[in-house]
């Protein structure tokens, strides 16, 4: 098994999971930054270790569930509309499926775990905001319309990687039919 640390792993999988991580980790802390200065002025640099080593394993397992939801869910809504044929990882020249990961498969993930962690962090923050404010009538230090436009920024985010992962993923298809079609002889 080859466990060398590859870039996809990171970039499509480790950040959206800390992104995910963080939204709704700033939403139990009520969106104060006040709590993160405190934590890192107030802690031994072993606490802060244990806490980076953990949020970065925390960061990962999400990062880990973001992609299975894309794999397992969201790649079969698409496939029925425009199916790549995902075979040709398995069964592509290396080189090519490289320059297929690193060009378009990495950053089309990336898109889409960004997107899921996004509305998931979305959907988790709101959730903890409705908890606090309103049944545990906690005051939260920032406006509601401040809460309002850090929500509409995320949708923004989301709308962009959306349209970002809609054209690599189209990319992508034809870049892989294009090579599957040399590999078979068809011109």
């Amino acid at each position: 098994m080859n466990l060398n640390l590859k870039p996809h792993p990171l970039v499509a999988h480790w950040i959206p999971g800390f992104v995910a991580c963080s939204i709704i980790l700033f939403s139990v802390f009520i969106w104060d930054y006040e709590w993160l200065i405190n934590l890192i002025t107030h802690t031994t640099t072993q606490g802060l270790a244990l806490i980076i080593f953990l949020l970065s394993i925390v960061s990962f397992v999400i990062g880990e569930a973001l992609d299975a939801i894309r794999n397992s869910f969201i790649e079969d809504c698409l496939d029925k509309k425009s199916k790549i044929n995902w075979d040709f990882f398995s069964m592509g020249e290396r080189e090519k499926i490289t320059n297929i990961d690193e060009w378009y498969f990495t950053w089309y993930a990336f898109s889409v775990n960004m997107c899921s962690a996004i509305l998931i962090g979305l959907v988790g923050a709101l959730l903890l905001y409705f908890i606090q404010v309103l049944c545990l009538q906690t005051k939260w230090p920032i406006l509601p319309i401040i809460l309002l436009i850090i929500i509409i920024v995320l949708l923004g985010l989301v709308k962009l990687f959306y349209h970002d992962a809609k054209e690599l993923r189209k990319e992508m298809k034809v870049s892989i039919d294009k090579l599957l079609d040399n590999k078979n002889g068809n011109k």
